[in-house]
């Protein structure tokens, strides 16, 4: 597999959320998303309002020490970012303006998450706040949702507000998969997807893996989606441009 993948959410510094626990984990991690084609990370850790979570200075500590011992290994064609997978609450957006949660690489793309069960119509009256503080939300694993399962108007509806549709590849692991992931990778196809990424969270659990979903991508899509998906899209976006 060619390198110039892009995972633009996960959690592989240690010590810093529910991620990886060590250094030596991180590192691991790193070698298995190197190994995996990938040559451009976004660490998102948690960033969960009200509760203690690591201050952007740390942040940037950890992954210049991750980046450090990576280059050290012989590990030295990725290109680090930082972010924020960020739970949406009432506020959210004031603390962005605030400065005080990273955006994804310190452009206007900040990676949003919601509750699992949360009401449509919360989910975007809270995505549309955010839009209209001059941010373009990342919708997190849109999967998980339950009030966008087989709800083509729904996700219609946030593409048209500008929210960016980012799936995790574990959706395309399994080889005979469940209804719900069978309507998930119909949405794919379709081209209402605009991102993918690992979502990892450490070399032992939930270990950085791309190259499923991208043989999947490349049996099931198109040429030109797969180019938009794998590639354009996140480049353009950590560059700041419109997808």
């Amino acid at each position: 597999m060619p390198l110039g993948l892009f995972d633009l959410h996960c959690h592989l510094l240690y010590g810093i959320d529910d991620g990886a626990v060590s250094l030596e984990e991180s590192l691991r991690a790193v070698q298995m998303a190197w190994d995996e084609g990938i040559s451009h990370i976004v660490f998102t850790p948690h960033y969960t309002p009200g509760k203690v979570s690591a201050e952007k200075e740390a942040i940037v500590k950890r992954m210049n020490e991750v980046k450090e011992a990576a280059e050290n290994a012989g590990i030295q064609g990725i290109k680090y970012y930082c972010g924020n997978e960020v739970l949406y609450v009432s506020g959210v957006e004031e603390l962005l303006k605030q400065g005080e949660i990273f955006t994804i690489a310190d452009t206007k793309y900040v990676l949003l998450e919601f509750y699992q069960g949360v009401r449509y119509q919360d989910m975007f009256q809270g995505l549309s706040r955010v839009v209209r503080k001059g941010y373009i939300p990342v919708l997190a694993h849109v999967e998980r949702y339950v009030c966008l399962y087989q709800s083509v108007e729904r996700i219609e509806e946030l593409r048209d507000l500008g929210i960016v549709i980012q799936m995790n590849t574990e959706c395309f692991f399994q080889r005979i998969p469940d209804v719900r992931m069978v309507w998930y990778r119909k949405l794919m196809k379709a081209g209402y997807v605009q991102l993918i990424s690992t979502d990892a969270h450490g070399a032992d659990r939930k270990p950085p893996r791309m190259r499923k979903a991208v043989e999947w991508l490349e049996r099931h899509c198109g040429h030109e989606l797969v180019e938009r998906v794998l590639y354009e899209n996140p480049a353009r976006l950590l560059e700041g441009r419109i997808l």
